[in-house]
This record gives C-alpha cells, structure tokens and sequence, in this order.
C-alpha cells in the first residue's frame, strides 16, 4: 500500500476530528489540517456566493464579476436632474428584495449609513458578507440647512446639508 501524502494525512485528520471530536478533545490540531479547514471554509463561502448568483430573484449585469457587493440603486434618466436621476421608490423596492432573497438563505441581516450610501449585509452561516448598497437619496431627503465659505482653492460657497431619514423598513420581517 501507497503512504499517504502530507495532504491526504491532513484530510483523513479533519475528517476524523469532525466525526470524533471526543477522541481529539484538547489535542492541537496539526498546522496542514488546519490549513486546510480554512480551506474548506472558503469553498463552502464560494459555494453561497455561487448559490446567490445562481438564484432566479438575483438580477446580475452580464458584465459583473463574482463579487459579493450588490448595488440595489435604479438610475431612470427621464426623472428630473435634481433628483440625481435616481428612482427612489425602485432602489428601496430592490433593496427590499435582495434583502428578502439573503434571508431566504439563511443571512443574518444588519445595515448601517454614511453620507454616501445605505449599506444592507447579509451574512452566511459560513462566514460569507454579501453587501448590497444603495444611494443615500434613495432612502433620505438631503435638506440644506446653510453654506459655508470655501476659502483656499477656489473661493466659493458650499452647501452644508442634513440628511432626514425616515425609519427604513427592511429589517422588519413582516414587511421585506
């Protein structure tokens, strides 16, 4: 019979420690099995991240690379400039759904803002972070609230601004 390679040694370990992990309590784990767990690791976050794209409710630009940043914003160019030409009520529905399609899977949901943009993550039991990010305008009204003298460059007045944000709903499981 052939020994085992280095590699080989490592998997039969890991598979052992899975399936006895009574027998393996409190010994340390050798530096290639845990290569390759992390290894393993990775290919179950690849296999979500395959899984996602795969799924119907997933709409994915034919030029996206395999990535886990979504963007939920809907440009409609027949809207008024003010507006950014951004489709408020589209980019909060998208977000809602994208949400909606990660929950199905099983992601813990949590989101966060800066004054850019709304940033909804998803994230796996393996570890994987899906991010879906939409415009801030889409969820916020930016109201000015004065000017400011810009004085060391060009000399002018910028715009000083808050940003009223109505509670947005995607988190709450009765509504996404």
């Amino acid at each position: 019979m052939k020994p085992l390679t280095q590699r080989e040694r490592a998997y039969v370990e890991v598979c052992a420690r899975d399936m006895h992990p009574d027998l393996y309590a409190g010994k340390p784990e050798s530096k290639e099995a845990k290569a390759l767990r992390e290894r393993f690791a990775l290919a179950d976050q690849l296999a979500d991240l395959r899984d996602l794209y795969l799924t119907e409710d997933v709409r994915v630009h034919k030029y996206t690379s395999l990535s886990p940043y979504f963007t939920c914003t809907v440009h409609d160019y027949t809207l008024p400039p003010e507006t950014g030409y951004i489709d408020a009520e589209a980019s909060l529905a998208e977000l809602r759904r994208m949400t909606q399609v990660l929950r199905r899977k099983g992601c813990k949901i949590g989101k966060e803002h800066d004054d850019r943009s709304m940033r909804v993550y998803g994230t796996y039991p393996s570890g994987l972070k899906i991010v879906l990010t939409v415009d801030r305008s889409a969820v916020c009204t930016k109201k000015v609230v004065g000017q400011k003298w810009i004085e060391p460059s060009q000399g002018r007045y910028e715009d000083v601004v808050e940003w009223d944000c109505a509670p947005v709903s995607i988190l709450k499981s009765g509504e996404v």
